[in-house]
């Protein structure tokens, strides 16, 4: 419905409305904000307002005409609702509908409908205005680019006003959103002006107008503009800026506003309850506000104030220096004091200028430029002087303000003032002025010049465009090159010139100078006409020449420059037309000539045989000065044209185009056999061409005709016509021809051939005529045997020349027998009669024999196959033989069989036929219709015609290798023919070989076919009761019943339940032979079975046999055994037949050996089987992976236990050992006691050996042989050790039977465990019987070598039964890897065990150990030593809970963590936390890395060499040990269930103590040297003293070694060192090397020096192989370090000098980044360790340190406030016109004296690091590198040390001083002398922009200041 009408509120209602419209103080800023966009909500804060409206929504506002009365609907406003009644006034929402008579939700959906539209039309300004400025944006780029392409890029730089936004913004669109259009604010300012221009015009001030506005004028800055507008500038009276337009518009918005409030003051107060009290309160509080908010003064109007502060206080500083006169001053006018230019300053002047003259040279015209001139106050009094500039009097040059380095106006000695002169040119010429510096004593000029260097252009006088044909048209280019200064040109007529015309445009268009006038064609057309060229720039002029007549044509031009000049110059061309005329025809001129010229001539060719050539050379001149192409058109000449007579006496008619028919496009030879060459091409300008013209008649007859020369590409205007005479030619010849000659006539061969045999004979063609001719045989009709006679001729066509004969080969091959006939045709071109030539020849037919062979390859009269059994083949060869020279085609097939075979071979076919299924007749062909079309294509027949002779010799039970062919002649062939019948029978039949157009031959085949007949003995076998997997066997029978061998097979049933055999299953008997056969079965099932076996025969009836039986079952159980069961002793007996019990039939249970079994302990576990059955059965036993090997009969079971007794020769023996070993015994002891009885005892034993009884021993332990003695016998030498007799002589002893039996249980434990997978299950007995209703028992043992899991599944074969599987499980733990205990000082009580070393001093000799390791595993062991420290005793101990494999828990310690002696160590705060090095291990063992292989022994050097430190040394040596493969360890182990593959280490502690010699020093920590490069070398800083002592109670023997770069002076000792000289020889002097004596509490003086290095140059640093700089030869300094590499400087390469740049870029990149980094580089130390070596071999160490201060320096700004200063001033972007200073800071904070230079550090050098060279010259490339920009105070200098105290600062000044607009950036270093360079950067930015120029006080212009100045 539509909203209500307006009506008035109540003051309640009112009230309601500010209660609802007041939400809470969190919420105001949302409410203003609502409140600005939707004034109709907020009504009732109006102050005053009464009647509140609430215009209707904008949807259902009525469309103009429509009722006002009628609702949106439709419905009158009578129809609607009444009025609902006022509310109460606590509800808001009620109060708001009845105040306004409007709902409130429909008022709020109003207000968001029209919020929504707000919103959507600013989205759809937003994307109207960015859719603009990207369409903008493209427009300008592409204008841009088109710039660049036409006047380059260097267009950008010339400051020309820019082209005119491309920005177009639709201002309704802009209006409608709340947006200011510029273009149309300044179009109604424009129209203002213009509306206005009739109101009076008066002056205004600047002071008035900014007084009258109340803001600062825009234009109270000066500006360039300002200077190059005219004088006097007006100010339309009421419109004087866009802020006046605003300020008006903003007037008459107040002036509504006011309106408006007094309207609505008039209604509030006719409201009744109105109080004008409380009115007036609220409107007072509201202008208290108001006037509060514009008390304060904006910004822009507190810097305008500040401006005219500024103007007002700029007379007083004009004063000190003038530079205008004043009206009130007394001095002279400035152009009288300059009418006569003063003297040139004398040489002793007081102010020296620098320059002495200002001279410009790069300017443009309403450009403005700039150059400083210093004045210097050099009085060498030192005194203070005035000095002034009086400015130039030419108006283009101009000064700025004198600057002085103080505010007083006084220059002091030494000081300089600068002044700026600008100059501003109108044009491009020459300038001169000067200035006048006026001192106390003199006064000189400075001259100001203005010199731009001229334009040079090397364009020639004259522009020849050369020929061009009339009616056409040429574009030529003139280059040329600037070779002056910068210059514009401007391309004019000079006609247009002198008449004062001087509008340039885009292409000058000339026409003749013969032809002036407005509508003379445009001869010349020249572009471009403007021209820029810089400096050596290349230039173009195209000129386009189109003349209109024939002649030369000229125009003269004028060339102007910017610079005022002139240069004129010609373009001139010249028009042409084609002419050519005939110089000789064949070298003869022509006979008829018009006008001196000849332009027609006539060719006869006379008579020419048909098809050849007669040429003749015609040649034709071009007296055209320009070539054109041409095109000869060909015309058939009408007989009307042709030459009365062939002489030539009388002048032909003329040739025309007109008169002759339109010319051939393709002529062909028939119509026009008349060739030209070339046809068309180009006429070269003045040379002749020559033409050739052929005649070539294809037909005798008459041929005229006619050339006409057309010329193309040229203009038809330059083209002559019929009137000024055509080229042409008239042509005519005759053609002629003859017959060809063949010899002979005819060819006869009466002799003839054989079939298909060719046969050749030749004849001859000539050629009488004078043109070649060619032939071809052509095909013809043949008569009745002519199709038989295949004929071919060689060549069979060819090309005679004229007068020449060919002879021609004619081969013929007859293809039927008897006499053949042929005529030959021979057609001939192009002109000729068809030759013919009869041919006849007689053709004999081919003969083959048949001849057969038996096996042995003898021939017999017929095919004889003999006795065959059935189903087996036989083969015999069939030979045919070709006697004839023609090749025979023949077949072979059977036929019909005779009939004096008699009615068996009849009955025999019907056999063989009723075998195969056919008929007789399928076995019989008749050869006599037989289709040879076969032979013609190939040798071979047809698969058809092979597949129908097949099939009838298959059916006669034939094959053969070859049923048809072709026989070469005198050749012959054999067949192979296989016999295969299919039934029993007598075989007779024939074979005929039918021979193409020859005689059939037959051959006889015969053959005897019999079938094989076997018999079994029986037909049923009943095994009746059998058991289960327990085989029956019986025997059988098989006879032969034929003459035949008989091959057989049985063929087995294959039976899920059964296992059948028969043995032999197959073979062959023999003839009439009987064989045995052996039938096995053997069943798994238990029931009553019955089974039918089949036997093939070859070629017979199978026979068959049925076997019966009734299976009976086998029940085991199985039972695991504790080894002292009684049971596992001795086996029960079988028991009594009974009923299974439950558990028989169960699987066998688990074999559990344990899961943490010890590494090569065999464990056993028993396994008893019980057979509960009456059947006897069998096991085999077996491990599935871990399956033990099949053992020797030796080692097949492990030793028994035995009770071991004495024998008496045993116990004799003993006792001799015995008695022996008790008196060696004594002879040692009385060996000991001096008593020497070595003769009795070499008696006793001479007896001995002499003795020859049995009983004495030889050298080898054993008898003598009977008879001999021991001198006689000759002893070999036996071994010390060895157990080759163990065999033949075993031991008897205790102790000697257990070696034995240890040996072999090592022997056998290694066979077992040789498959080398670390564990073996044993399984004895590995198989056995089981009786029945017995048992067996199987002992399953364990054998390892290797730790991990090794669960696996014991497989038993049960015959009789399925194959059982029996769990094993079993975890071994330890390591293959053992340590022998033979090593001295090993002991094995501690954990881990410990090796130890008696004490040694140090210095002494290392000591050996060696450890023995022995592998025991399978695998090959990775072993690496680790020296690692001992595990802190202190430590405290961790524990986790770890889960096994098999899902269990456990408690599980942590390892300690380990770490290698000599690695840092130790926790934070800890011992062994600081800086200094851990000491090196004493302990080394070798090899530390090494391989054990299986069943070896490695042994290991542990070597202790003691430590310079001393004391207790001690470590932990572990073995890390591995192996190729991981395994899975022990589910008992503590990481059970993982994979790995490292052994258990295994862990040493070595123990060991070192004694070292030792020196006190004076010197706690260090000796300490400061020094720096720039004091001199003999200073007292580099020389110190040390004092050592020898503070132990023995002499110490030593030597000092001082490190380069400190170096030994003097030696002194408190005692003397002659004993020493004179003993061990050595120096007498005490020196670097020297060995001093020093005894207990004596002293040694060392007097040391420090000398520093010297820089080295780069030649004498070799080249390292591996790319580096090798270390100073022996050629050096000693003393010298690498200084140089250690403070940063880069050497120069080999060969080369540096240069300054270069040294720069070095310093540059050595300079620090900021002071920090530069104070912690300058300070350089070298530390070196004086060597103290004693005669022991330890070195005592004690540290030389040289602290080296290099000087630096320390750039600071004091003008930066809480900014760091980073070595870079940035002067911003000033105008050229203002040069900006910076002061910076220098101090030295080191202690040596700086002297310090400034260099500059080129673009191309100065890269950063971490930055590449590319980069950083693209990152240049934005900035101009111009040292001069930047100008220094001083650019070098010296600083003092600090000396402790804090560095004082020294100014140093920096200027920026810009001549022409850019971005400039440059680098400084600042060199210090044997220092640290400081690398500084400054940029800075110049531009012409007026808004940057800087307005200084004191540099005012005096025109602003003067009333009226700006009327």
């Amino acid at each position: 419905a539509s909203l209500r009408p307006q009506r008035r509120l109540s003051e309640s209602e009112r009230q309601a409305l500010r209660c609802e419209a007041e939400p809470q103080a969190g919420a105001m800023s949302v409410k203003l904000s609502l409140e600005s966009i939707f004034p109709e909500l907020y009504v009732a804060e109006r102050a005053g307002e009464q009647n509140v409206t609430i215009p209707p929504v904008a949807a259902e506002r009525p469309a103009p005409g429509e009722d006002a009365g009628v609702a949106g609907d439709g419905v009158p406003d009578s129809e609607l609702e009444p009025e609902p009644a006022p509310l109460p006034s606590d509800r808001p929402v009620d109060t708001y509908e009845h105040a306004t008579g409007v709902p409130y939700e429909i008022a709020v959906g109003a207000i968001t409908q029209k919020l929504q539209a707000t919103l959507d039309a600013s989205a759809q300004a937003a994307k109207y205005m960015a859719e603009q400025r990207r369409q903008a944006a493209t427009t300008d780029k592409a204008m841009l680019l088109r710039k660049d392409a036409s006047y380059g890029y260097d267009h950008r730089k010339t400051g020309l006003p820019t082209d005119p936004s491309h920005l177009h913004l639709d201002a309704a669109t802009m209006r409608t959103n709340g947006l200011m259009h510029p273009h149309e604010l300044l179009a109604s300012v424009l129209s203002e002006r213009n509306r206005r221009s009739s109101v009076a015009v008066s002056a205004v001030s600047a002071a008035d107008i900014a007084a009258g506005n109340g803001m600062p004028p825009h234009y109270a800055a000066e500006t360039k503009s300002h200077l190059r507008q005219t004088s006097h500038f007006t100010v339309v009276a009421g419109i004087a800026s866009v802020r006046q337009l605003r300020d008006a518009a903003r007037s008459a918005r107040n002036e509504a506003l006011a309106r408006t409030k007094a309207a609505f003051e008039a209604t509030r107060q006719a409201e009744p309850g109105y109080d004008a009290a409380e009115a007036e309160a609220k409107d007072e509080l509201d202008r208290r506000r108001r006037a509060g908010a514009l008390a304060r003064p904006s910004p822009a109007v507190v810097e305008a104030e500040a401006r005219l502060v500024a103007t007002a206080q700029a007379p007083q500083a004009f004063r000190r220096n003038p530079r205008f006169v004043h009206p009130t001053s007394h001095r002279r006018p400035v152009a009288e004091v300059l009418a006569v230019q003063p003297a040139a300053p004398a040489g002793g002047s007081l102010i020296h200028p620098s320059p002495q003259q200002l001279i410009f040279t790069e300017y443009e015209q309403g450009g403005v430029y700039e150059m400083p001139l210093t004045l210097r106050n050099t009085d060498p009094a030192g005194l203070t002087r005035r000095v002034r500039v009086l400015p130039p009097t030419s108006p283009y040059f101009s000064m700025s303000l004198l600057s002085y380095p103080t505010a007083t106006g006084y220059l002091a000695a030494g000081m300089h003032a600068e002044v700026h002169v600008r100059f501003a040119p109108d044009s491009l010429a020459d300038f001169d002025d000067f200035l006048v510096v006026q001192t106390e004593f003199d006064s000189f000029p400075i001259p100001l010049k203005a010199r731009r260097r001229p334009p040079c252009l090397t364009l020639p006088p004259a522009l020849d465009c050369g020929c061009c044909f009339v009616g056409g048209d040429v574009m030529v280019h003139f280059d040329f090159t600037n070779e002056g200064g910068h210059g514009r040109f401007y391309l004019l007529d000079q006609h247009a010139w002198a008449n004062g015309i001087r509008k340039p445009s885009p292409v000058l268009g000339v026409a003749a100078a013969a032809r002036p006038g407005p509508g003379a064609p445009t001869v010349f057309q020249i572009t471009p006409t403007f021209l820029e060229l810089a400096p050596g720039a290349a230039g173009r002029f195209s000129v386009a020449f189109a003349p209109d007549r024939e002649g030369p044509v000229s125009h003269p031009l004028a060339l102007v420059c910017d610079n005022c000049v002139v240069k004129h110059f010609n373009v001139s061309g010249a028009g042409c037309v084609a002419s050519v005329r005939i110089e000789a025809v064949d070298n003869r001129p022509p006979r008829f000539t018009t006008d001196g010229r000849a332009m027609q001539e006539t060719v006869d060719f006379g008579q020419v045989s048909v098809h050849a050539q007669v040429s003749v050379v015609l040649a034709l001149l071009n007296t055209t000065p320009l070539p054109f192409e041409f095109e000869w058109q060909r015309h058939v000449l009408p007989e009307a044209m042709l030459p009365l007579s062939r002489s030539r006496t009388a002048v032909p008619p003329p040739l025309s185009t007109n008169a002759l028919p339109p010319p051939l496009c393709s002529a062909s030879p028939d119509t026009f056999p008349f060739t030209i060459s070339p046809l068309r091409g180009t006429l070269a300008a003045g040379e002749t061409a020559e033409f050739t013209l052929t005649h070539s008649p294809l037909v005798p007859r008459l041929a005229a005709g006619a050339l006409m020369l057309a010329p193309r590409g040229v203009p038809a205007e330059a083209v002559p016509g019929d009137e000024a005479g055509q080229l042409g030619l008239r042509l005519q010849g005759m053609g002629v021809s003859d017959d060809l000659c063949l010899d002979p006539v005819a060819l006869l061969a009466p002799g003839g051939a054989g079939l298909g045999v060719g046969l050749s004979c030749d004849f001859t063609l000539r050629n009488p005529n004078t043109s070649e001719r060619s032939w071809r045989w052509l095909p013809e009709e043949a008569d009745e045997l002519g199709g038989q006679l295949e004929v071919s001729l060689e060549p069979s066509e060819g090309v005679l020349a004229p007068g020449e004969e060919v002879h021609v080969t004619l081969t013929a091959h007859g293809h039927a027998v008897g006499t053949l006939k042929r005529t030959l045709l021979l057609g001939v071109a192009p002109a000729g009669r068809t030759l013919q030539l009869p041919v006849e020849m007689n053709v004999w037919p081919p003969e083959v024999t048949l001849t057969p062979l038996d096996e042995r390859g003898e021939a017999q009269p017929v095919l004889d196959f003999g006795l065959l059994p059935l189903g087996d083949t036989r083969q015999l060869v069939l030979r045919l033989s070709n006697a004839t020279d023609a090749e025979a085609v023949w077949a072979v097939a059977p036929t019909v069989v005779p009939s004096f075979y008699g009615e068996a071979a009849r009955e025999a076919a019907r056999a063989q036929a009723a075998a195969l299924g056919q008929d007789v007749e399928a076995s019989c062909f008749d050869l006599e219709h037989m289709e040879w079309g076969w032979a013609d294509e190939g040798e071979q027949p047809s698969a058809e015609v092979e597949a129908v002779l097949r099939a009838a010799a298959a059916a006669a039970g034939l094959r053969l290798s070859r049923v048809a062919g072709v026989l070469p002649p005198h050749s012959e062939i054999e067949l192979s023919l296989t016999l295969d019948p299919a039934a029993a029978q007598s075989l007779r039949r024939t074979l005929a070989c039918a021979i193409r157009s020859g005689r059939t031959r037959h051959v006889s085949v015969t053959a005897e076919v019999v079938q094989r007949r076997v018999c079994l003995s029986q037909s049923v076998l009943d095994l009746g009761v059998c058991y289960v997997k327990v085989p029956e066997r019986r025997l059988l029978s098989l006879t032969n019943l034929t003459h035949c061998a008989t091959d057989f097979e049985f063929l087995l049933p294959q039976l899920p339940d059964f296992d059948v055999s028969v043995e032999p299953s197959s073979g062959t008997l023999s003839p009439n032979e009987e064989k045995q056969l052996l039938l096995r079965v053997a069943a798994y099932k238990p029931g009553a079975k019955s089974m039918l076996l089949g036997c093939k025969i070859q070629g017979g009836v199978p026979i068959g046999l049925r076997v019966d039986l009734t299976i009976k079952g086998l029940m085991l159980s199985w039972e695991v055994l504790h080894p002292e069961d009684p049971r596992a002793l001795v086996l029960p007996p079988p028991a009594a037949p009974h009923a299974p019990p439950v558990t028989a039939g169960a699987p066998p249970p688990t074999l559990d050996f344990g899961r943490r079994v010890p590494i090569f302990e065999a464990t056993t576990r028993m396994l008893l089987i019980t057979n509960h059955s009456a059947v006897s059965t069998t096991y085999h036993a077996a491990a599935a992976a871990f399956a033990a090997p099949a053992l020797g009969p030796d080692d097949a079971m492990p030793p028994e236990a035995k009770t071991f007794s004495l024998t008496a020769s045993m116990a004799a023996a003993i006792r001799a050992r015995e008695r022996e070993r008790e008196r060696t015994e004594k002879r040692r002891t009385r060996a000991a006691a001096g008593l020497d009885d070595t003769a009795s005892m070499a008696s006793t034993a001479q007896s001995h050996r002499l003795s020859g009884s049995p009983g004495d021993w030889d050298r080898r332990g054993g008898n003598l042989p009977m008879g001999a003695t021991a001198d006689s016998v000759a002893y070999e030498p036996s071994p010390a050790l060895g157990d080759k007799h163990e065999s033949s002589q075993p031991f008897f002893s205790e102790s000697g039977v257990n070696v034995a039996a240890q040996k072999a249980l090592q022997r056998r434990e290694a066979a077992l465990l040789a498959r080398g997978l670390g564990a073996a299950y044993e399984v004895l007995p590995a198989e056995g019987e089981i009786p029945p209703w017995g048992s067996a028992l199987l002992a399953v043992v364990l054998h390892s070598n290797q730790w991990g899991q090794y669960d696996d599944t014991l497989h038993i074969r049960v015959d009789g039964l399925p194959s059982f599987s029996a769990p094993l499980v079993c975890g071994v733990v330890g390591c293959p890897i053992t340590l022998h205990d033979a090593t001295l000082g090993l002991s094995m009580r501690t954990n881990p065990p410990t090796i130890t070393w008696p004490p040694a001093p140090h210095g002494s000799a290392p000591t050996k150990k060696t450890v023995r390791l022995t592998n025991h595993g399978p695998e090959p062991a990775a072993l690496r030593w680790g020296l690692y420290e001992p595990p802190d005793e202190g430590r405290r101990t961790s524990a986790r809970l770890a889960t096994r494999a098999d899902g269990t828990v456990r408690l599980c310690l942590d390892m300690a963590s380990r770490m290698q002696v000599g690695e840092a160590g130790g926790e934070e705060g800890g011992e062994g936390s600081g800086d200094e090095a851990p000491p090196a291990c004493p302990f080394t063992v070798t090899p530390a890395v090494a391989t054990i292989a299986p069943g070896k022994e490695a042994r290991f050097t542990v070597t202790f060499s003691p430590p310079a430190q001393g004391g207790a040394s001690s470590c932990r040596m572990i073995a890390l040990l591995s192996h190729p493969r991981p395994i899975v360890r022990a589910l008992g182990d503590l990481l059970g269930g993982e994979a790995t593959a490292d052994h258990p280490p295994i862990e040493l502690q070595l123990l060991a103590h070192t004694i070292i010699p030792q020196l006190l020093l004076s010197e706690r920590a260090k000796l300490k040297f400061k020094v720096s490069p720039v004091w001199p070398a003999d200073a007292p800083c580099y020389t110190r003293e040390l004092v050592l002592r020898n503070g132990q109670s023995n002499t110490l023997r030593f030597s000092l070694q001082v490190p380069a770069p400190f170096v030994l002076q003097r030696v002194d000792t408190s005692c003397a060192q002659d004993t020493r000289i004179k003993e061990l020889g050595v120096r007498p002097t005490l020196s670097e090397g020297s060995f001093v004596e020093l005894p207990p509490r004596e002293t040694l003086r060392a007097t040391i020096s420090f000398a520093p290095q010297k820089k080295r140059r780069a030649s004498r640093r070799t080249a390292d192989p591996d790319g580096g700089a090798s270390e100073p030869s022996d050629a050096d300094d000693s003393a010298s370090l690498a200084a140089s590499q250690a403070a940063g400087a880069t050497a120069t390469p080999s060969g080369a000098v540096g240069s300054s740049s270069d040294r720069t870029s070095v310093a540059a990149r050595n300079a620090p980044v900021e002071a920090a980094h530069a104070a912690i580089e300058s300070r350089r130390e070298v530390n070196a360790e004086m060597s103290i070596s004693f005669d022991n071999g330890t070195v005592q160490s004690f540290p030389l340190k040289a602290v080296i201060f290099k000087p630096f320096i320390e750039l600071s700004r004091t003008d930066l406030e809480r900014h760091t200063f980073r070595n870079a001033v940035d002067f911003g972007t000033h105008h050229v016109a203002c040069p900006q200073a910076v002061e910076l800071q220098v101090s030295n904070p080191s202690e040596a004296d700086a002297h310090w230079t400034l260099s500059h550090l080129p673009a191309a050098k100065n890269v950063p690091v971490g930055m590449t060279a590319h980069r950083a010259s693209q990152l240049a490339s934005q900035y101009i590198d111009d040292p001069d920009i930047f100008v220094f105070s001083t650019r070098e200098g010296v600083l003092g040390p600090k000396l402790g105290v804090i560095p004082p600062l020294h100014p140093l000044g920096v200027r920026f001083v810009a001549p022409k607009p850019g971005r400039y950036r440059s680098t400084f270093v600042f060199k210090v002398k044997a220092g640290m360079a400081v690398k500084l950067e400054l940029t800075g930015e110049s531009t012409l922009a007026e808004e940057y120029y800087d307005v200084q006080p004191n540099e005012r212009h005096l025109s602003l200041m003067l009333p009226g100045a700006l009327n």
